[in-house]
């Protein structure tokens, strides 16, 4: 994603899990990762202030790279590796501010941190979601 401003989360937990996941199962590790970037994403989305709709719009979510999420689209086929990453953001140049100021009223619907709270709410689900990775590979 080319983004101007971006919004970081940092979770050691999580990344954590994530290597151990990808040890034990590339494949069902990068499903599970595209099923987090597409809930957060979806959650986000739904939390990010409105004005016209564009930053709503404007969420989009990468697994190494292929987009596997734009608020148009559905979820694509991401490829296994034994590097995972996935990035969920906004390229918009108002976005980074929008999402930091707690100050801000937003009269059609939407807040602040509209990335940041969906993340922290479900950081736990994440993360046992790579924990079930080596349960779900012996079905």
């Amino acid at each position: 994603m080319s983004r101007r401003n971006s919004i970081e989360i940092d979770s050691r937990e999580l990344d954590r899990q994530l290597k151990k996941a990808i040890r034990r199962n590339p494949e069902l590790a990068t499903k599970k990762v595209t099923a987090i970037a597409l809930d957060l994403a979806g959650r986000s989305v739904r939390l990010a202030p409105v004005d016209t709709g564009d930053l709503r719009n404007n969420c989009s979510a990468e697994i190494n790279g292929s987009t596997v999420f734009t608020n148009k689209s559905k979820c694509g086929e991401a490829v296994p590796s034994l590097k995972l990453s996935a990035e969920i953001g906004y390229s918009l140049p108002y976005a980074l501010r929008q999402h930091e100021e707690l100050g801000y009223n937003h009269p059609k619907g939407g807040q602040a941190k509209f990335l940041e709270q969906p993340f922290a709410e479900n950081e736990q689900k994440y993360i046992d979601m790579l924990k079930s990775i080596p349960d779900e590979a012996l079905r």
